[in-house]
């Protein structure tokens, strides 16, 4: 293979999705390797970051305005929020 792996690509390895062929070239180059590596620790440092967004055992108080559209029909009575 002439050419390296595109994001896209080596987010479908990720997803156990890679063509073999391709699969062939990420074994055998150590650039698209790197390249993935960083995509790993990217998508890790976002899912960290978002984590906050599934954290179902938590109550705080926040607005309906800010909150409703990702967890509908939590608001408990006096404003309190399970999210």
């Amino acid at each position: 293979m002439k050419r390296h792996l595109t994001d896209g690509e080596l987010r479908a390895s990720l997803d156990a999705e890679l063509e073999e062929g391709l699969l062939l070239h990420l074994d055998a180059c150590p650039e698209c390797q790197t390249r993935l590596l960083q995509l790993k620790q990217e998508h890790l440092r976002s899912a960290n970051r978002l984590s906050f967004l599934n954290q179902g055992d938590r109550t705080c108080s926040i607005g309906s305005v800010c909150v409703e559209p990702f967890y509908p029909g939590i608001f408990k009575s006096k404003g309190d929020i399970h999210v």
